[in-house]
């Protein structure tokens, strides 16, 4: 089974992201329904590993935290695949990375971590610089949320869009 783990949103930050997607709408881009911070990308986990990997990941301790929508970016401007919100401060989602890291570390990485909200994704552009210029000035609304928890979530790739389950849910446990 295809699994991540995730931050959820808050219902405000949601409207916002829906918001600046029709900001940016326009042909060759997919816009995603569901939004998180996606902390790793756990990709195809055996079920037979699934109790071992909770454990583990039950395992975690961290206080609750806040982050706050930054800008809008995009990853590798030269060919443009991903439209997203950075979040801030880095620092605590960071170190929540950084611990969930070290408890699947038999799972490699893909990317470096950059904590944020992907808004689109880009199938195709006709035109890179003037799209970028279009969305230059488009700001987010600073808006904060909680996070208190993280979770393991099952991916099943269907013909709209990913359909997504909550698998377990790890609330925070102070250190």
């Amino acid at each position: 089974m295809r699994l991540f783990i995730a931050v959820k949103i808050s219902e405000e930050v949601q409207e916002e992201l829906i918001r600046l997607q029709k900001e940016i709408d326009q042909e060759g881009l997919k816009l995603p329904k569901e939004f998180h911070v996606t902390l790793k990308f756990l990709g195809d986990i055996d079920e037979n590993d699934l109790e071992t990997l909770k454990t583990r990941l039950a395992e975690i301790q961290f206080n609750k935290f806040k982050l706050t929508l930054d800008g809008l970016d995009v990853f590798q401007p030269k060919r443009i695949r991903v439209i997203h919100i950075r979040t801030t401060p880095e620092a605590q989602i960071k170190d929540l990375f950084e611990k969930i890291h070290k408890a699947t570390e038999d799972i490699k990485l893909d990317h470096t971590f950059r904590s944020h909200l992907t808004i689109a994704r880009v199938k195709f552009l006709h035109d890179r610089k003037a799209f970028l210029e279009k969305i230059k000035p488009i700001k987010p609304k600073p808006i904060e949320f909680d996070v208190n928890a993280f979770y393991l979530i099952k991916s099943t790739l269907a013909g709209d869009g990913p359909i997504y389950e909550d698998l377990a849910e790890f609330a925070a446990k102070p250190l």
